[in-house]
């Protein structure tokens, strides 16, 4: 079990976070997807949503909240309860030990029927959430497309995991099938407990250790991993009846973002797409006029990047040639000296505020856990400060175009 506790004075809440990680696989995503909505949903003690807000409300106003991420070829459901300190209330409640023992509560001792299975009103309930979840991607033609062109370049890899294609599998998921997921969960994944707040931290350690009392098993894969696609074609093509078209390029960085080189890769992919002052923005927004908004992002965990834009389908194949013009750009240095400083004081700038959230404090200690490393902020910071042009163009000239995928209404581009 990782216990980290992030002492923080500046915070009147504190945040509790445990996290269950396990290899990403297609056998258990749909039950951790559905698991990760029903355990924050009711448990034995308190069976209903009534009992629920009822104790949140008399740990005075308590958050309760769980989420399924996925990292690299990792899966993680997270169960987290966020609350005031209590020092600022009148009262002799200890607000961490009930919150623990409440999260202990909703983990370990969930709501089942006669049969010792899941209460099937509430794996409904569940399942009608996440399948709605899905939709809303699969509906949205600007989520849709970095979707489908992962699934598409990461098959057999982790990033081919994809939720669209889970759909089958959650309708047909049985009580069965979901608690037998939760056990193996509960037995067998590692164990991630963070805290960030003002915290007393080995008597917090030591409390959660007796509450939680669970040993890794240290049979986790590491979470980041270097894309290596095959077996692609150039160029995919599906036609829905929109008026837009939505455009996903996909590249493979073979940079793990465990590597020395990923904070050159961090100040290349920024000058290439990933701010208002990039080439990507500048060439196809403001000099074309292609689109509203261009972008280019980084699968930190997976080793790949895209860029993601919508554009009138006739102006499409001109689109795609202006990227790949960018792309060359950044590989050939062919960029202002301006841009290399602005992007790197940005970054900066983002790391330093990253620690004035609270969340943002919890997701980069995180980071750590998932990459076994135990590097700071003013590390990263000293990293981004010597990145040189010849770093940028080295990086992205080690990257390699895959594919691109084109969401459009048939027939109506060239």
């Amino acid at each position: 079990m990782n216990i980290k506790i992030i002492k923080e004075t500046k915070f009147k809440n504190v945040i509790v976070s445990v996290r269950f990680r396990s290899n990403l696989s297609e056998n258990t995503i749909a039950g951790k997807m559905i698991l990760s909505d029903l355990l924050s949903n009711v448990c034995a003690k308190y069976p209903d949503k009534q009992a629920v807000v009822n104790r949140l409300n008399e740990l005075y106003g308590a958050s309760l909240s769980s989420n399924y991420v996925t990292y690299g070829n990792t899966q993680v459901v997270e169960l987290r309860s966020k609350f005031i300190n209590s020092s600022f209330i009148q009262n002799d409640i200890n607000l961490f030990d009930e919150v623990i023992k409440l999260l202990s509560d909703f983990i370990y001792r969930p709501l089942l029927d006669k049969d010792g299975m899941f209460n099937a009103m509430f794996v409904e309930e569940a399942k009608r959430i996440t399948l709605s979840k899905i939709a809303r991607i699969i509906d949205e033609p600007a989520q849709y497309s970095p979707v489908a062109t992962s699934a598409l370049i990461g098959k057999g890899q982790a990033l081919g995991i994809q939720a669209i294609h889970q759909i089958d599998n959650i309708k047909k998921l049985t009580l069965k099938d979901l608690y037998a997921v939760y056990h193996n969960m509960i037995e067998n994944d590692d164990i991630d407990i963070l805290v960030v707040g003002d915290v007393d931290e080995e008597e917090s350690k030591s409390k959660l250790q007796t509450i939680f009392n669970q040993k890794n098993i240290s049979n986790i894969a590491n979470s980041s991993y270097s894309l290596h696609a095959t077996d692609i074609q150039d160029y995919y093509e599906e036609n829905r009846d929109i008026s837009q078209a939505y455009i996903t390029m996909a590249y493979q960085t073979n940079i793990k973002n465990s590597d020395e080189s990923f904070w050159s890769l961090q100040v290349a992919n920024a000058i290439f797409g990933q701010t208002p002052s990039s080439l990507l923005f500048r060439e196809v927004r403001e000099k074309h006029s292609l689109c509203y908004s261009i972008s280019s992002s980084l699968l930190a965990y997976d080793g790949g990047m895209l860029v993601n834009v919508g554009v009138d389908p006739k102006n499409v194949n001109k689109t795609i040639d202006l990227i790949k013009e960018q792309f060359h750009r950044v590989c050939t240095g062919d960029f202002p000296d301006e841009s290399i400083s602005t992007i790197k004081e940005m970054l900066i700038n983002m790391m330093t505020n990253q620690q004035d959230d609270q969340f943002g404090i919890l997701n980069f200690a995180y980071r750590n856990i998932l990459l076994n490393n135990t590097q700071k902020v003013s590390d990263i910071i000293e990293k981004i400060k010597v990145v040189q042009r010849e770093d940028i163009k080295e990086v992205f000239s080690n990257c390699k175009y895959l594919s691109t995928f084109v969401l459009t209404k048939e027939g109506a581009h060239e």
